[in-house]
């Protein structure tokens, strides 16, 4: 998250924050300031994530494709460390997202 967040350009934080009502469990995970201790209910963020993608893929994007495309990048993603370029992150985000379509 550390990297995220110096990140320059945000489509995904742009797009939740122009519309935060319709987006309301992403935008309390983007603006969260917790280290520890935050509930994240994973259904209902996927549900989100495919509405958002769908909005701007122009294609079908399913609560279960984002829930698999999650699953193969978790694994990939603890192996970052702190300090990694998160241009190599979202590298290999995009080669799982890829993948999967």
């Amino acid at each position: 998250m550390k990297s995220w967040r110096g990140l320059r350009q945000k489509p995904l934080d742009n797009a939740v924050k122009r519309e935060q009502a319709k987006y309301p469990r992403l935008q309390r995970l983007q603006t969260s300031s917790a280290v520890h201790g935050l509930q994240v209910h994973c259904d209902e963020l996927a549900d989100e994530l495919a509405t958002l993608w769908r909005s701007v893929a122009g294609r079908t994007v399913t609560s279960d494709w984002v829930r698999r495309v999650v699953a193969r990048f978790y694994p990939l993603a603890v192996g970052f460390a702190e300090h990694d370029r998160m241009q190599d992150v979202l590298k290999c985000a995009r080669q799982v997202i890829d993948d999967k379509e």
